[in-house]
């Protein structure tokens, strides 16, 4: 049986690729403050929560889409947090708020963390009931990235100069169809979104459909016109990657790359090219040569695109002009990135590794929390009947899916839902109880914990415990 009498942490991560390392830093944190940490993919704890220990619950959004999954996780009398993956680059407007945020889910929610001051000011100036319970402490991600510039040594993996390109035209090119996209935008929007709410959100569409087919001939470019560089093809985890294999096909010195954790070939790489990316502030904070491709659109188009990337990024805005930042190296000229940080990510500029997972640890610690029950079986926890029924629902849309991709039988609505469980795989794939034990086994020694002091326990597929050895009774 596993341990009780101590506080239960929910750590529901949605992509792995993004927010693993980060989150675990959290855990350690957190176990080493007492707590029972139970980490792994939200789709694997959220139908077993009913069954788990009353304890604190930490989303990775509180979308106004996702109010009545709030609900019932508080109905099972958990408490709810949350630090939104998308923090570090604040939405644009009061439309990219009501997208992330509502009322409701705010008054829903126990203690929300944010990046920085930038966000949270920005949620305050449509909800100021965040004065409440909003908290600005920094993000365990920039915990990691503390980390890795750290302890980086560059490998020999890349011998010649790299340029790494990052595209991210999730709506113009998306793995499972064009109204995927939207689809997601106006679910995680809840009921309550207008028209024009969508009009505004919907223009980052627009712009992504002139860009896409520009930034391909741009990649060819580049290949064309420098091929003393190795260059790293990096498609978002939700695009398809078919139209940069044939790129990448036809141009020797592209690789393309769809899986591993982008943080360490940033590290490897001279050159980080991209068009909106959030991965360019990463880049940016690591000190490389930034670029971002943005051709003349409309105002209200240009509008769309963050701030923050752009200020992060040398920007041009032709082919040539990006070839020319390369060979010049932008971070030596007039027209150096500027950014500040701190404005950001809170305490960006703390050398200890831990400050933002300390930070929230510290939050975490005044939640009153009533929960003293052990960790059901594992067999309860797989035969439970939310979890049965998530995976039979999950196998009937798959199936739905290709019986109307290959018969036609619902004229073409739910083909896209054939592509079901290889989206699910590109967001969170397996997590092996070996990968976790080998981070943990890199992590202590750089934040100063004894790795020893800590037990990782399988609890189910894709769900672990990370518990406090010293203090255990």
């Amino acid at each position: 049986m596993l341990p009780a009498n101590k506080k239960y942490l929910y750590i529901t991560l949605e992509i792995f690729n993004r927010e693993l390392n980060g989150m675990l830093l959290l855990s350690l944190a957190a176990a080493k403050n007492d707590w029972n940490v139970v980490l792994g993919g939200k789709t694997t704890i959220f139908p077993v929560l009913n069954k788990l220990p009353k304890g604190v619950v930490l989303l990775k959004s509180i979308v106004p889409g996702e109010i009545d999954t709030q609900k019932k996780i508080a109905s099972y009398g958990h408490k709810i947090s949350s630090i939104d993956a998308e923090g570090l680059i604040p939405s644009n407007g009061d439309s990219g708020v009501n997208l992330r945020y509502s009322g409701e889910t705010i008054e829903n929610s126990d203690l929300l963390f944010f990046w920085g001051e930038d966000q949270f000011n920005q949620v305050k100036s449509v909800f100021p009931s965040i004065v409440k319970n909003g908290l600005v402490t920094g993000s365990p991600i920039f915990d990691y990235w503390r980390y890795l510039k750290k302890s980086f040594k560059k490998s020999n993996i890349n011998k010649n100069k790299t340029i790494l390109i990052a595209t991210s035209f999730p709506y113009a090119n998306h793995i499972m169809d064009s109204q995927q996209p939207y689809n997601a935008v106006r679910h995680a929007s809840g009921k309550n979104a207008s028209q024009s709410h969508f009009d505004e959100l919907f223009l980052d569409g627009e712009l992504q459909e002139i860009i896409y087919p520009q930034f391909r001939d741009l990649v060819r470019y580049i290949a064309e016109n420098l091929p003393e560089y190795k260059i790293i093809l990096r498609p978002h985890p939700t695009e398809n990657i078919k139209p940069w294999k044939k790129i990448a096909g036809n141009n020797k010195n592209i690789e393309l790359q769809f899986s591993g954790q982008i943080s360490d070939v940033i590290l490897n790489s001279d050159v980080f090219i991209h068009f909106n990316s959030t991965a360019s502030i990463e880049a940016n904070y690591y000190n490389k040569n930034v670029i971002t491709f943005v051709p003349e659109v409309k105002e209200e188009l240009f509008n769309r695109i963050s701030k923050y990337t752009l200020e992060a990024s040398t920007v041009c805005t032709t082919f040539n002009e990006v070839v020319n930042s390369i060979n010049n190296d932008s971070r030596l000229t007039k027209l150096s990135p500027d950014i500040r940080l701190e404005d950001i990510i809170n305490n960006s500029e703390s050398k200890n590794i831990l400050a933002s997972s300390e930070a929230i640890v510290a939050g975490l610690n005044e939640i009153d929390i009533d929960g003293t029950d052990k960790v059901p079986s594992r067999i309860k926890l797989i035969f439970s009947f939310s979890a049965v029924k998530t995976i039979l629902r999950n196998r009937i849309v798959w199936f739905v899916g290709w019986l109307d991709y290959l018969f036609n039988v619902f004229s073409g609505k739910y083909t896209s839902k054939r592509n079901y469980y290889k989206y699910g795989k590109v967001k969170q794939g397996a997590l092996p109880k070996k990968e976790l034990e080998n981070k943990i086994h890199k992590l202590c020694p750089a934040i100063g914990f004894n790795e020893n002091n800590f037990k990782l326990t399988k609890i189910k597929s894709g769900m672990f415990l990370i518990e406090n050895n010293v203090n255990k009774k």
